[in-house]
């Protein structure tokens, strides 16, 4: 992600997760101790490399995309940036956001 700051010009991200846990432990300024604190300390690490960086909860529902994109990637075996296009796997969860997005009123 660091690199896609460098590359791309990104200065100001929001890291979104549907896990409740861990977005309030990465934004508490104490240290933590529980079993995630490899993945709290990785993200807190990351967010040094922007601008700015806010974290924020998005229910499982809404993170359809995401979740189908960070699976096709761990499939690869590499690091894989998608900026354009998406994965094949996950092209029907976008078609989905973009219906509701454009949905006529």
């Amino acid at each position: 992600m660091a690199e896609a700051k460098a590359d791309l010009g990104f200065h100001h991200v929001i890291l979104e997760s549907d896990s409740k846990t861990l977005d309030r432990k990465v934004v508490n300024k104490e240290d933590d101790f529980s079993e995630i604190r490899v993945v709290v300390a990785d993200l807190k690490n990351i967010a040094k490399n922007f601008v700015g960086c806010q974290f924020c909860f998005t229910p499982r529902q809404g993170n359809r995309v995401a979740h189908a994109i960070a699976a096709a990637g761990r499939r690869l075996g590499f690091d894989q940036v998608w900026i354009e296009e998406v994965p094949p796997e996950a092209l029907p969860m976008v078609e989905d956001d973009q219906r509701f997005i454009n949905k006529p009123s």
